[in-house]
């Protein structure tokens, strides 16, 4: 089992470069998202391009702030 973590600093900058590429790359069974610096319903819309994975995130009251996120093969 492959575990990747992995600090964005905000994930809709990050899903603009590199980050689909790079993910696809390194094909995690998990992957562990921090300072995604995005309420949740944001980060499900910048994370739409990846399929096969659950997303499940956790987003920090005031916005911009914090967030996490972990997309896993196994439900």
């Amino acid at each position: 089992m492959k575990i990747v973590s992995w600090n964005v600093n905000g994930i809709r900058a990050v899903a603009k470069k590199d980050f689909f590429r790079d993910f696809e790359q390194l094909a995690p069974d998990i992957l562990c998202l921090q300072e995604t610096k995005a309420q949740d319903d944001q980060v499900a819309e910048a994370l739409i391009p990846i399929s096969n994975y659950h997303i499940y995130s956790n987003s920090a009251d005031k916005k911009g702030y914090s967030g996490t996120a972990i997309l896993s093969k196994i439900k």
